[in-house]
């Protein structure tokens, strides 16, 4: 009876991260010197979130929110 309690548990866990999605990237504006970064978190205290979210490591594909649903678009240049 415990192993199919912890199967189903670990199943669960399973089928509950497969809709998970991956952290949205940001541009961050250095308070020092203006240069820009693209990461996911933070790079510490002397910089500021510059623009809205962003689907690619290299910030060029913005994510669009709309009616609670995320889409990407590209980004104009």
């Amino acid at each position: 009876m415990k192993s199919r309690f912890a199967t189903l548990i670990i199943y669960s866990f399973f089928c509950i991260s497969a809709f998970a999605a991956p952290a949205s990237w940001h541009q961050w504006k250095s308070k020092l010197n203006n240069k820009r970064y693209c990461t996911q978190t933070s790079p510490g205290a002397g910089w500021e979130r510059d623009s809205d979210s962003y689907k690619d490591a290299r910030c060029e594909i913005r994510t669009v929110v709309k009616n609670n649903v995320s889409t990407s678009k590209p980004d104009s240049k």
